[in-house]
């Protein structure tokens, strides 16, 4: 017995229809008022790619090929500051969408749109003080972002750059995927965020051929002692802070020519109350953190106090954060960060 040929319902395809035509209407009108985009490459960047995002909760970018057919409408994407909570990106944000060498789609804030005042700029940051990006395993997996991705591939960056291999890189050492609200680090001066109230967080570092190392960063301000089986396990102390920080390479005269790092505290956070989990965990009450923003990360005042780690290309940690040597020292400009300014949840672009 054969089926019956399927027919769309003649009600159903009126209604399609004008919803198809509405948005090609709603994209024609969009020119009116939103530039196209035709690049991402930094040093190829004109004023015709300077955008005005001040308070928009979503705003459409529209981006075009330039390799397209002539007189083919420009791609339109959804582009948002923070969906979790929704939160409109903040006044005075204009700029560039720029992808940096390092895999990341980033937003430089510029005064004007002279693309000369790109490299004075700096770049739009969460509330919490992370770089405002979108990583490049979300371009290449997601279809929403696929008109980024194309533009990305008609200019890029290096022969090596993340989005040329057309594929989402593998997380090293056997960890899940990368979530869109990790700790990732390209380089000296990236800011991160740590919580000086846990014992160790998840990081990834990422190569300049896209690939991520994984590891487990440890508390620098923990005494680790080995126990009966073997496992280090931290012991003492405990602070509150909520922070954002960055590693550096030692300043120091007597680690020269050695791979040794430091870690500077960037910004305190206002405190989070700690799960109750972790809480009773603890053998003695939260302290206040021993430093201020600017300063090193050190256990006691002093040059001698200064938390200094040598890496190497061999452990899980040590071989993570050796992989900073191989990259550019200034992905994105670190600048002096304005103290005081109220605390934002760690959200997706």
């Amino acid at each position: 017995m054969l089926l019956p040929a399927l027919r769309a319902h003649p009600r159903r395809l009126s209604l399609v229809q004008p919803m198809v035509q509405l948005r090609k209407q709603s994209t024609v009108s969009l020119l009116d008022t939103h530039p196209v985009v035709q690049t991402f490459h930094p040093k190829r960047l004109q004023s015709s790619d300077y955008l005005d995002l001040s308070l928009q909760t979503r705003y459409s970018l529209l981006v075009r090929n330039p390799s397209s057919a002539p007189g083919s409408p420009p791609r339109r994407v959804q582009m948002q500051y923070q969906t979790t909570p929704p939160t409109p990106f903040p006044p005075d944000t204009r700029g560039f969408f720029y992808y940096s060498a390092d895999g990341m789609l980033r937003f430089r804030l510029a005064e004007s749109s002279s693309p000369t005042d790109f490299a004075k700029g700096r770049d739009l940051e969460l509330p919490n003080g992370v770089p405002w990006r979108i990583d490049a395993r979300r371009i290449n997996t997601f279809a929403k972002w696929s008109p980024i991705r194309d533009l990305i591939l008609s200019s890029p960056i290096s022969a090596t750059s993340t989005t040329t291999r057309g594929y989402a890189p593998q997380v090293h050492d056997g960890m899940n995927p990368v979530p869109a609200r990790a700790n990732v680090i390209a380089g000296f001066g990236e800011p991160f965020l740590f919580n000086f109230a846990i014992a160790n967080t998840s990081m990834y570092v990422r190569r300049p051929d896209g690939e991520l190392h994984a590891f487990k960063f440890r508390n620098p301000l923990a005494d680790w002692k080995q126990n009966a089986l073997g496992m280090w396990a931290p012991v003492r102390p405990w602070y509150y802070g909520n922070t954002l920080c960055a590693f550096e390479p030692s300043p120091f005269s007597e680690d020269a020519g050695t791979p040794t790092i430091v870690l500077r505290l960037l910004r305190i956070l206002p405190a989070k109350l700690v799960p109750p989990g972790v809480r009773r965990s603890l053998s003695r009450p939260l302290s206040p953190l021993p430093f201020g923003p600017g300063d090193l990360v050190a256990k006691r005042k002093g040059q001698d106090g200064a938390w200094r780690f040598k890496t190497g290309p061999n452990g899980d940690m040590s071989g993570a954060l050796h992989r900073l040597w191989e990259l550019p020292r200034a992905v994105s400009p670190v600048l002096a960060m304005p103290q005081g300014a109220e605390e934002g949840s760690r959200g997706r672009a």
